[in-house]
């Protein structure tokens, strides 16, 4: 069993925030705040749902990639 800890937690949100938004472009609902009004307000991102998905996996993606090549030493342009 793995623990997340430290800057994978802000990882890991993150992620379940950009599932969240999917499931909510597909017409899921839920109770509370949605997933696209939190990242709207924490991200700074504009548009509608399908706009904010699409800059909010990019800004995830990037973050992730910055994050992954900081703890591991990887580096993303070696791959090509």
């Amino acid at each position: 069993m793995s623990v997340i800890t430290g800057s994978d937690i802000d990882l890991f949100r993150m992620s379940v925030l950009e599932k969240a938004l999917r499931l909510e472009l597909l017409g899921m609902k839920s109770r509370g705040r949605s997933a696209y009004s939190i990242i709207k307000s924490e991200f700074g991102l504009k548009g509608n749902k399908q706009s904010v998905y699409d800059q909010f996996v990019a800004y995830r993606k990037s973050i992730t990639s910055v994050s992954l090549a900081d703890s591991i030493g990887y580096d993303p342009e070696l791959e090509h």
